[in-house]
């Protein structure tokens, strides 16, 4: 019986090691309505943060919104994770920025009021057991 017990409580306290939920980011007000398609991008690092697009954990998109749009990523791991949201005006899959970085396409961060160079450790969101809304304001539309 005592067997039973422990190894049911083993069981149990894997699960919740690997316990995942769910991670929402909105927001609204977007200017070009309808032009190109809304990327949101979860970085789970500093790695690559926030400039390399292939080292995000998560990476959303749709072509379909209107002044609002809200993603959901299922099944995140808690740990600290950076979020990024851009509209890609023109749909090339890149936020497009100009010669010295400065994004050319609407932009959002979690965390940041304001344009700048955002770090990692600035724009982070922690991500427990229970599931997580962010809502994200647009900057440099």
């Amino acid at each position: 019986m005592l067997n039973k017990i422990l190894l049911a409580a083993g069981v149990l306290f894997a699960a919740s090691m690997t316990a995942q939920t769910s991670v929402t980011v909105s927001t609204s007000g977007i200017d070009a309505t309808g032009k190109g398609k809304m990327v949101a991008l979860l970085f789970s690092s500093a790695e690559g943060f926030p400039r390399e697009q292939d080292k995000a954990a998560f990476r959303l998109e749709t072509a379909e919104f209107q002044d609002e749009v809200t993603f959901t990523f299922p099944q995140v791991p808690p740990g600290e994770y950076a979020i990024i949201l851009f509209q890609d005006l023109n749909a090339n899959g890149a936020m497009d920025t100009n010669f010295i970085g400065y994004p050319r396409e609407p932009l959002g961060l979690a965390g940041m009021t304001a344009m700048g160079r955002p770090s990692f450790s600035k724009v982070k969101v922690e991500v427990g057991h229970k599931p997580v809304t962010v809502d994200i304001k647009m900057l440099n539309q």
